[in-house]
């Protein structure tokens, strides 16, 4: 059976929706990725680089989204934002809210997971500066994540 993309039916009261959960609002390149197609197994292998991108099914377009942000949800206090994946499971790849652009968009910084499970207590993560020394910063901002990923 051949698969296509089928035009998302996601609205923007729905990101909206989920926003209130964040400590910002979602960068606009990343709504667009939201709201424009259904997409599944949505990776990005780049030398160096992998990363796995929310999948959005059309029966369910929030499901990665949510299981993500409830997953890593610890990180939301000192204003990160987690969208993806680093290669298969190394950690959470995040907006960091602290460092934004003109334009409203963020820096992209990824954590790994054996750093976040096994070296902070839950009591650390009400610290900034103790959350952003695990933090590596990865892009300037999602425009060039996307951009140097998938024009290279």
């Amino acid at each position: 059976m051949a698969w296509k993309m089928l035009p998302s039916t996601v609205t923007e009261e729905e990101i909206t929706e989920i926003e209130q959960g964040l400590p910002a609002r979602l960068p606009s390149l990343f709504r667009a990725y939201l709201t424009t197609r259904f997409v599944l197994d949505m990776q990005i292998i780049n030398p160096p680089y992998f990363f796995m991108l929310p999948e959005l099914p059309a029966d369910n377009p929030f499901q990665d989204i949510a299981f993500t942000l409830q997953a890593w949800n610890l990180l939301l206090i000192t204003g990160y934002i987690p969208f993806a994946e680093y290669q298969d499971g190394w950690g959470p790849v995040c907006f960091d809210t602290k460092q934004q652009t003109v334009d409203g968009d963020y820096a992209i910084v990824w954590f790994d997971h054996e750093h976040l499970l096994h070296e902070l207590d839950e009591g650390d993560y009400v610290s900034r500066e103790k959350v952003e020394s695990y933090a590596q910063t990865l892009f300037p901002s999602f425009r060039v994540f996307m951009t140097e990923l998938f024009l290279r």
